[in-house]
């Protein structure tokens, strides 16, 4: 589906280089879920903006089966951790606006966004504006509206971030049964070990930087997950080794 083969990224110019990333490989499967772990500035973001086209290598290879730029359903579909909802619109309005780019019929959009809206816990909601809207309500709008058009592969930079850690756990159970029901492949870029055990296949543990790939751990828990799973002993032993990593970067 996607992959990093020896990549590297350097910005600015000559006597003020930063290597964001030094010789990176990574691999995301068909409907599988990886998570990229790390320092802040290990480049983990420019790992996904890589993948999604939108910052360049300045070494090695990428490899992309997915058509960044198709106006039909499917292909790649991004949130972050600020939603970015336009303030002029409804819930409802935001989620159908990817839709509408791809010119799919206005009552076919409106099924699809109500049906998503309903998934994400809004359905009493549809009318209303970003501004009148919590800050993990309007998450979950901007996770409604990433996954509208049911996208091949969804790139995630840090989508729970700003959001306090009830709430946060509460997204990461509402993100992890979006993601079990729908045939795709996930990208998440994250601080938080929790989140990542909670979401993932595969773990990546990153360098700070010059990031590179410490270790790659596979996560030993069946699906469907709940927060409570991340008590279990597999998972602790898997974030005990992550912390592990982390403090020897």
């Amino acid at each position: 589906m996607a992959a990093l083969s020896d990549v590297s990224v350097v910005f600015g110019k000559k006597g003020k280089k930063i290597v964001a990333l030094d010789r990176i490989s990574l691999t995301l499967g068909r409907n599988e879920v990886v998570a990229l772990v790390g320092p802040s500035g290990c480049g983990k973001s420019t790992s996904l903006r890589v993948i999604a086209g939108l910052a360049k290598p300045t070494a090695g290879t990428v490899q992309v089966n997915v058509d960044r730029k198709t106006k039909a359903l499917g292909g790649f579909s991004m949130m972050f951790q600020t939603p970015s909802l336009l303030d002029w619109r409804t819930v409802l309005g935001n989620v159908m606006l990817p839709l509408e780019e791809r010119d799919v019929s206005k009552a076919e959009a409106r099924e699809r966004a109500e049906h998503l809206i309903e998934r994400v816990g809004l359905k009493d909601f549809l009318h209303r504006r970003p501004y009148e809207l919590s800050g993990g309500m309007q998450q979950r709008t901007a996770a409604a509206r990433a996954l509208v058009t049911d996208p091949e592969v969804l790139l995630l930079d840090e989508p729970f971030g700003a959001l306090d850690a009830i709430t946060r756990d509460e997204m990461c159970v509402v993100l992890e049964g979006l993601v079990e029901e729908r045939s795709m492949s996930v990208l998440l870029v994250t601080h938080s070990i929790s989140e990542a055990i909670m979401l993932s296949d595969r773990i990546l543990v990153m360098s700070g930087r010059p990031g590179r790939v410490l270790e790659q751990l596979p996560v030993p828990l069946s699906r469907p997950r709940k927060i409570d799973h991340r008590l279990g002993e597999k998972a602790l032993e898997l974030e005990a080794r992550m912390l592990t990593l982390l403090a020897l970067r």
